[in-house]
């Protein structure tokens, strides 16, 4: 799902994983490998050697830009990284 009119070209069209509309905010989870974790990666920075790592590097700019478009929007972004919810026992009751 996206928000109309949120994000700039070229990532309107950017899929947040939960949106709440009602109190303007949403929630995206990161991979702490994918979106270089500040928690788990806290002083490297990738350097662009690989393929791989200029991906890292384009998707570290992309969630900068995102994180900005959605704070001057008016609206509040929730990162849940991948660190916080690996180890997890989660139990859901039916």
């Amino acid at each position: 799902m996206y928000v109309p009119g949120l994000l700039p070209a070229p990532y309107e069209y950017h899929k947040f994983d939960t949106i709440l509309a009602q109190i303007k905010t949403v929630i995206e989870h990161q991979g702490c490998y994918w979106h270089w974790c500040p928690i788990c990666h806290p002083n490297v920075t990738p350097e662009p050697t690989s393929p791989q790592l200029r991906n890292i590097l384009r998707t570290i700019q992309k969630d900068k830009i995102i994180r900005e478009a959605v704070k001057k929007g008016g609206w509040k972004l929730i990162e849940i990284w991948e660190h916080t919810t690996k180890y997890c026992n989660l139990q859901f009751k039916i």
